[in-house]
């Protein structure tokens, strides 16, 4: 049993371990609808069908791809909904929908104060990561960043699981990956990677206790 979350010390047997976080839905909760009800305002379209103008007809997984610019994304959304937004207020809308998991953010503190190497594996885009960079320092935390639109690959692809191995340099059995979504969880385990499901802060500390990588003192 985990007695408390407050003291943690390194293991060194784990000294190799690489902990990966996904983004939303761990770290983040976001809602696309919050989106979906803003544009709807600016265009009097209603926020369903926003949404499947948006996410159902491939602009944004494109987006998420790098297949194209942001500047390009706001101009193919601003034309299709008939709306006269400027970049910069299409940024906010499309960007401010983040609510930091404090919990977690400070989970990952102690687990990079403890030399763990930890990494982002993010189905994200370029407004999105910016944004996030730029509110949340949680995200200076991390020792490199694979994101969708750099990789041209979102999950559930298995190349950009690759791009994780490949930037590491270390065997799969060295990585704990960590996502809300089981799907994407499985993935990782195929390669050979530890896989953990997100549920709850409570289930997570104890996926990571029981792979030995909190140890307390």
């Amino acid at each position: 049993m985990i007695k408390s979350e407050n003291h943690f010390r390194p293991n060194l047997a784990n000294n190799k371990k690489v902990i990966i976080f996904d983004l939303g839905g761990v770290i983040f909760k976001f809602n696309h609808m919050i989106i979906c009800k803003r544009l709807s305002k600016a265009s009097g379209i209603s926020p369903k069908d926003v949404y499947k103008i948006i996410f159902n007809n491939g602009v944004e997984k494109d987006y998420d791809e790098g297949k194209i610019t942001s500047k390009n994304f706001y101009k193919t959304i601003n034309n299709i909904l008939k709306t006269n937004l400027s970049f910069a207020k299409f940024n906010n809308i499309w960007s401010d929908i983040f609510k930091e998991n404090i919990k977690v953010s400070n989970l990952i503190r102690k687990l990079k104060d403890t030399n763990y190497k930890l990494y982002l594996l993010s189905n994200t885009n370029e407004m999105h990561f910016n944004f996030l960079k730029n509110n949340f320092e949680i995200i200076n935390s991390f020792d490199g960043y694979i994101l969708s639109y750099k990789i041209g690959y979102r999950k559930p692809s298995i190349e950009i699981y690759n791009a994780v191995l490949r930037k590491t340099g270390l065997a799969a059995c060295n990585h704990i990956y960590i996502d809300d979504l089981e799907n994407f969880v499985n993935i990782a385990k195929s390669l050979g990677m530890i896989g953990i499901v997100f549920k709850s802060f409570i289930e997570l500390k104890r996926e990571l206790f029981n792979n030995n990588i909190l140890v307390e003192y």
